[in-house]
């Protein structure tokens, strides 16, 4: 395995610094492994990006079930009483 530690040194404006050590062997190989072990990051980025969106989705839709679940019931609830009422007044009126 070949060890790649990442380090931000200097943090400009927007762009910072990444140091690259790799191990002596590895950097034989040269700019090819910097270049994997960048695209290896670029990836796991949008990997976490992905994960990340996906359970915001789940969560926001769990929640938004949620509160439309409790209005629905709070409307079948109304419905029911309305209901109820409307037999009562007419086992009423009918004695």
């Amino acid at each position: 395995m070949l060890t790649i530690e990442s380090k931000v040194i200097k943090k400009k404006k927007k762009s910072c610094v990444v140091l690259i050590v790799v191990d002596p062997v590895v950097a034989a190989v040269g700019p090819v492994a910097h270049l994997a072990a960048a695209a290896a990051a670029a990836n796991r980025a949008a990997a976490n990006r992905a994960a990340n969106h996906a359970a915001n989705r789940a969560a926001h839709r769990a929640a938004h079930r949620a509160a439309h679940r409790a209005a629905h019931r709070a409307a079948h609830r109304a419905a029911h009483r309305a209901v109820n009422r409307a037999v009562a007044h007419r086992a009423a009126a009918a004695e």
